[in-house]
């Protein structure tokens, strides 16, 4: 059996080699359609999707060219509504320079006796009215004509007379006595320049037309008046500065007001300081400390006020009195400050509001360009106006109010170092006077029926006393 199973061993592997060797045949013909299937499905979708790109491409091409038209379109648009802007900009500069042709026309035909009336909506009819009118009248203005009207004579008088004019650019006045070539004289008078000219004109007036005769050429007066009466008064170049003028015009009068009243306060307050303490000094010499005290209290100004504090309080010792003095002129100060931080804002306040009416102003110039465009520069000229006027008028009121509040604080300066040297002065001289009086051992006071200085208590050699105890001692003597 084992020598069969070995017999049998070979022959059943190559048997089992083979079938897996077709298996495997198999499998890989398997494999090998499958493979070819494949191929076959990936050439399909690459030719798929070959056209789809190329199908993909046109699209996209056609896409190209119709965003190109498109953007070409957009731009022609843009340069017809750029143009169309412009067309209707200058079309409102020119209707706006029409209508200042058309006023200036109107009025020019007014001043020369020609009356026209406005048109309507069409201004047609009055163009063609103006212009009839208007040639009639440079046919009459442009004639040699005489008139009779005023002028100045070479002695500077005012006279009456026929003038010979030359449309409206020369004239001759035809009085055989001060006659002559005439020019302008200002704000659209005339005057006599050459009287030599008189002989020629009166013959051509006779009709005998002599070979020549001197004028003067000037421009027509009317443009010479009317450029002299373009002046505006103060009251109109105010209004012209727009509202924030109003504002303005408060804050000077406020400014007008502290100074007068500073004026006449610190005029009260601040008396003849030295005369007031020679006087006092005088009563205080002969011990009159009560007519002393009156001379102050009939004084009406800060030192004096400060003097009489200390005199009606002589009986108190230094270090207090020197603290009333101080107390008094702390009480004074307000006075005399009161109002000047005011004035110090006012000056801060005046130049922001012209500067706030320069920007109103320039606002309102560029909303006029953009409405009607730079086409006429008088369209320009309010706005321009009101901003240079509110910072003129600004500046105005702010620098004389920042001088006046430099000048009065000095003043206040002033008044307070006259206070607290003269109130020194007369510490020093009571001072001085107590020490002659303890000297002496009496009191010159108490000889003029005054109360007894205090002081006198310590003798001479003696302890200075107490403040308190020289105090309670003042006060029982005033009690008694």
């Amino acid at each position: 059996m084992l020598l069969l199973a070995a017999l049998l061993a070979p022959a059943s592997r190559a048997l089992a080699e083979s079938e897996l060797e077709k298996a495997y045949q198999q499998e890989i013909q398997l494999l090998e359609t499958e493979r070819g299937q494949l191929r076959a499905r990936v050439e399909q979708l690459e030719a798929k999707s070959r056209q789809e790109a190329a199908g993909l491409r046109a699209e996209v091409t056609r896409l190209s060219e119709q965003l190109t038209s498109l953007q070409l379109g957009n731009q022609a648009l843009e340069e017809t509504l750029g143009s169309q802007a412009e067309e209707v900009r200058i079309g409102d500069d020119r209707q706006a320079l029409l209508d200042n042709a058309l006023d200036q026309a109107i009025s020019t035909l007014r001043r020369n006796g020609v009356g026209v009336e406005p048109g309507g909506e069409d201004p047609r009819p009055l163009i063609e009215a103006l212009f009839r009118k208007g040639c009639r009248l440079a046919e009459r203005l442009g004639k040699l004509r005489v008139e009779r009207g005023p002028y100045f004579a070479l002695d500077g008088s005012e006279r009456q007379a026929d003038i010979l004019w030359l449309s409206q650019v020369a004239a001759i006045c035809l009085d055989p006595n001060t006659g002559g070539a005439l020019g302008p004289a200002g704000s659209g008078a005339l005057k006599v320049i050459r009287p030599e000219s008189l002989r020629q004109a009166r013959a051509l007036v006779a009709g005998k037309g002599p070979d020549l005769t001197g004028m003067l050429l000037f421009d027509p007066l009317e443009r010479e008046a009317h450029v002299a009466g373009a002046e505006r008064t103060l009251w109109e170049t105010f209004l012209a500065g727009g509202f924030v003028m109003w504002p303005i015009l408060v804050l000077a009068a406020m400014a007008l007001l502290i100074l007068l009243e500073r004026l006449l306060v610190l005029g009260r307050v601040h008396t003849n300081a030295a005369r007031l303490m020679k006087r006092v000094g005088e009563h205080m010499s002969r011990g009159q400390w009560r007519k002393a005290a009156e001379a102050c209290h009939r004084e009406p100004g800060a030192v004096a006020r400060v003097l009489g504090t200390i005199l009606r309080h002589r009986e108190q010792p230094r270090p207090q009195l020197e603290e009333l003095v101080d107390e008094s002129i702390l009480a004074e100060r307000p006075t005399l400050e009161r109002f000047l931080p005011a004035l110090n804002v006012i000056a801060a306040v005046a130049p922001l509001l012209g500067l706030l009416g320069t920007v109103t102003g320039m606002i309102g110039t560029f909303h006029v360009i953009t409405e009607h465009g730079t086409g006429d520069p008088r369209l320009l000229s309010g706005g321009i106006s009101e901003a240079l006027l509110t910072t003129q008028f600004g500046l105005i009121v702010a620098i004389p109010t920042l001088l006046v509040h430099s000048l009065l604080s000095s003043r206040v300066l002033h008044v307070l170092s006259d206070m607290e040297t003269n109130a020194l002065r007369l510490l020093n001289e009571m001072h001085c006077e107590h020490c002659e009086l303890l000297k002496r051992g009496g009191c010159r006071g108490a000889q003029n029926g005054e109360p007894q200085c205090p002081n006198l208590t310590r003798g001479p050699g003696r302890a200075p006393a107490e403040p308190e105890a020289a105090l309670e001692g003042a006060l029982g003597e005033q009690h008694a």
